[in-house]
């Protein structure tokens, strides 16, 4: 019992991670992703959701619906779509690569945050070394 408590909690942390980042890969607010536009560029941030729920966290179609308060069939659709863009779309494809690779880094956006705070003071750093030679 205990286990599998355990587990529906790491999945939805999984799941807000998931869109936290494809937000941040397709440049959207998660106010955007959780709307019903119909905008291409928030769909793709959804649809990569959805896949990454179904590929990786192994979620059936229903859990995928009831987390997301979408029809499964609208999953069922955009599973089928986004290996349609896989193949087809470069620039979609990017948008996946970049989000797989920052999930399997598990970087969130404090970390991202951070990293870009270390590397304004890694060119500071670089700017007064240049100046004293």
């Amino acid at each position: 019992m205990i286990k599998k408590a355990n587990d529906i909690i790491e999945t939805a942390i999984r799941i807000n991670t998931a869109v936290e980042v494809s937000c941040m890969v397709c440049n959207i607010l998660e106010k955007d992703f959780r709307s019903r536009s119909r905008l291409r560029h928030i769909i793709d941030a959804r649809r990569i959701v959805y896949s990454y729920c179904r590929e990786t966290l192994r979620m059936s179609w229903l859990e995928i619906a009831k987390q997301f308060k979408i029809n499964h069939a609208t999953a069922i659709h955009h599973s089928k779509i986004h290996k349609q863009l896989i193949d087809c779309d470069t620039f979609y494809q990017c948008k996946h690569n970049t989000f797989i690779k920052l999930m399997n880094e598990e970087i969130t956006l404090v970390d991202i945050d951070n990293l870009i705070q270390m590397a304004k003071k890694l060119k500071e750093n670089e700017k007064d070394f240049s100046q004293e030679k």
